[in-house]
């Protein structure tokens, strides 16, 4: 599945590398927990 994703987001996005780190560097984030607000 990754790589029909990556195969689809390279026909649409001439800049597909950039865009694709991006989105991992949010999800990651997102994972990692640094995404949430801090908790009082």
């Amino acid at each position: 599945m990754l790589i029909t994703a990556l195969v689809t987001l390279r026909t649409l996005t001439p800049d597909a590398r950039a865009v694709f780190a991006h989105h991992l560097a949010r999800v990651t984030n997102r994972s990692l927990g640094a995404a949430r607000p801090a908790q009082s």
